[in-house]
């Protein structure tokens, strides 16, 4: 898929959606921490 078929789109698991599809959503943030050390 080229990317101007991407532009404006929303990637999900379920594949591309519009944004206003997405609905209300929260942020977050994943942190990956090593404690190896």
């Amino acid at each position: 898929m080229a990317s101007t078929e991407r532009t404006g789109k929303i990637q999900t698991v379920l594949g591309l959606i519009e944004p206003d599809e997405l609905g209300i959503t929260l942020t977050h943030e994943h942190a990956l921490i090593d404690l190896s050390c």
